[in-house]
């Protein structure tokens, strides 16, 4: 994957997300919300420290912001890693957004 073939990818580089398939996992997810499913304001947080990528945006047609954590498909999360990736979302909600 090339990082200048979509401007969300050097971003993300130059943020510290460095793994190929998170990134083009993310690459996707991003076109997914914004290109085909028509969401507004897609903008991304990412935590370097514990590799934790979010997009946050607004579904057509609702008030509210959702968020997104691209992960793999082939992931295996028992219940206390995905509560702690909640509780890291969290934070997202209150600290200024990327985009």
């Amino acid at each position: 994957m090339n990082s200048t073939s979509c401007p969300l990818v050097s971003s993300l580089t130059t943020a510290g997300l460095t793994c190929r398939t998170t990134l083009r996992i993310a690459e996707n997810v991003y076109h997914d919300l914004c290109d085909v499913k028509d969401w507004r304001g897609v903008t991304w947080r990412f935590v370097a420290e514990h590799s934790l990528l979010m997009f946050i945006g607004q579904p057509p047609e609702e008030d509210r912001l959702v968020s997104v954590i691209p992960v793999p498909t082939s992931a295996q999360m028992s219940m206390h890693v995905l509560d702690m990736i909640l509780q890291k979302c969290k934070m997202f909600l209150v600290e200024p957004i990327n985009s």
